[in-house]
């Protein structure tokens, strides 16, 4: 009896110490397999991992996980931890993993990939300061990680200022790489403007999603006065194939409407012609009626913005350089820059036009000898109507509008020009070039036509021939879209009629660049646009 007691006592206490053995198994499991979420970290998209094989694999950055975090495993010598995303498992080293998602970005060094706009602020055209191409720039922050583990926005520190930069393939890297064209094939063209192979050409965006530019855009002007008389140009177009219109914004003095942007950086400026809400009215109709609408902004001839900031305009003898009735601002100023870009901007998002046209993109064509242009940044003239020209299709490509240049009739002939323009650089950094090769701009014996403003097509032909060859040397060219002259002889006063404006249009269509026209009428006279109609078909 005694015995069988024992042997009960022994085997309660193996019951018990099983059950307990158990109980204490499953409670260590329950303590490796015990999980905390935490995030990837890396300076790149793509962190390394190892699957359940243990084979390397890639998982993006930023990408959450539960990790066992009492659970360690060495791995060719470095400790790793066991982690889920769902029911799969990943072995992934612990430097890898951060508490929160904001810390898994931890690049320190990146490098500009072009000549670079930092801005003071996300989605502003506020600019901080300018760099050039493998600017070395530390990384203070960033904005909106991605699912793809890449980063939107980066917070940069260059020269102890700190602003933002896009993350793309344009702007910022981890390594520089030399992504532009090879500019040796303009070492050639030299002149008071620079030299064309000062300027650093690259490939162009693509065409932005929902905004189709036309083909070849059949365009009328509309200046700050006739915007009232809305009705009389659509008419016009109702009658013919014209399907664009050129609309302005500001023209030198005249703003066309109240415009809140101008009344910051520009006080002194005119009250627009028009209130903002009838401007928006009288666009808003060519929008709806389907026509594609350009604003255009003249630049650097402004004497308001000049007198409100003297700092930035062109001097000469301590005073205001005054040209061709007007005080100029510095090509080299990013006030000016701003000023206009934010003022396009302004356009776009209030009243939704397609292009921005910019007008005026250079220096005066006449500079007397000591001068003072304000060249901060220590940049030739080409290099900087260029730099601009990025600058203002960088922020208005994100307003999902397209940027067009006008350029002198005298750009066709190849070389760079003393107020800084240069074809293959403007057609190469602008989505539209748009010369204005008026013929009674054109002297006596021109292109060996006895009287060019008299014979139309031939002057049209010749010069957009040149223009071709200009186009054919460029690399990624824009389209060429040319101003056409729609009003009499400033000559003779030979009469401009519906027989002159269709002589222009066969010669540039017969040289092999028409993507379009405008007609230019200082007055924009609808009157005069009327005696078109029958060649506007």
């Amino acid at each position: 009896m005694k015995k069988k007691a024992i042997l009960i006592v022994v085997l309660l206490a193996l019951i018990a110490g099983g059950a307990y053995g158990i109980y204490a198994f499953q409670k260590e499991q329950k303590r490796l397999n015990m999980t905390e979420n935490f995030f990837l970290a890396g300076d790149r998209e793509l962190i390394t991992v190892y699957d359940e094989n243990k084979e390397e694999v890639t998982l993006t950055r930023g990408a959450e996980v539960a990790v066992k975090i009492n659970k360690e495993v060495e791995w060719e010598g470095a400790q790793v931890k066991e982690a889920l995303i769902g029911e799969t498992l990943y072995y992934i080293p612990e430097s890898v993993l951060v508490a929160t998602r904001e810390e898994a970005v931890i690049n320190t060094q990146l490098y500009s990939m072009r000549p670079e706009v930092v801005y003071q602020n996300i989605g502003s055209p506020v600019i901080l300061l300018s760099i050039r191409e493998n600017t070395p720039l530390e990384m203070t922050g960033y904005q909106n990680l991605r699912e793809d583990g890449s980063v939107e926005y980066y917070k940069v520190k260059v020269n102890n200022q700190e602003g933002w930069l896009k993350n793309d393939e344009k702007h910022v890297a981890y390594t520089y790489t030399d992504t532009s064209f090879d500019n040796s094939r303009y070492a050639e063209y030299n002149g008071t403007g620079g030299n064309g192979a000062s300027v650093i050409y690259y490939p162009k965006d693509g065409a932005l999603a929902g905004n189709e530019m036309p083909e070849v855009a059949k365009t009328l002007y509309i200046n700050a006065e006739k915007i009232e008389d809305i009705d009389e140009y659509l008419s016009i177009g109702a009658q013919t194939s014209v399907n664009a219109f050129v609309v302005d914004i500001k023209d030198t003095h005249i703003i066309s409407y109240d415009s809140e942007v101008v009344k910051s950086y520009s006080p002194s400026s005119l009250a627009g012609i028009n209130s903002k809400e009838e401007f928006k009215a009288a666009v808003q109709k060519l929008n709806d009626a389907g026509y594609y609408t350009i604003g255009r902004i003249t630049v650097f001839k402004d004497s308001a913005f000049a007198n409100d900031h003297p700092e930035t305009a062109i001097m000469n003898n301590g005073e205001l350089y005054r040209y061709n009735g007007d005080n100029w601002p510095s090509i080299f100023s990013r006030l000016v820059w701003e000023y206009n870009v934010a003022l396009a901007k302004e356009a776009v998002e209030e009243f939704g036009f397609d292009e921005i046209q910019f007008d005026y993109v250079r220096s005066p064509e006449y500079l007397p000898d000591g001068v003072d242009l304000r060249n901060d940044y220590e940049e030739t003239r080409i290099e900087a109507i260029t730099n601009f020209i990025r600058y203002a299709t960088d922020v208005l490509h994100e307003c999902n509008a397209y940027v067009s240049i006008d350029v002198f009739g005298e750009t066709s002939g190849g070389y760079v020009c003393s107020y800084g323009q240069f074809w293959p650089a403007i057609s190469n950094a602008a989505d539209v070039i748009s010369a204005m090769p008026y013929p009674d701009h054109f002297g006596v014996g021109y292109y060996g036509i006895p009287e060019p403003w008299k014979d139309p097509y031939r002057l049209m032909y010749y010069w957009g021939s040149a223009a071709k060859q200009c186009q054919d040397m460029t690399y990624d060219p824009a389209k060429v879209r040319t101003w056409i002259q729609a009003y009499d002889s400033i000559v003779d006063g030979t009469v401009y009629d519906a027989s002159m404006i269709k002589a222009q249009i066969d010669g540039l269509s017969d040289a092999g660049v028409m993507d379009g026209f405008i007609t230019w009428n200082g007055a924009a006279s609808w009157r005069k646009f009327q005696t078109y109609i029958s060649v506007l078909q």
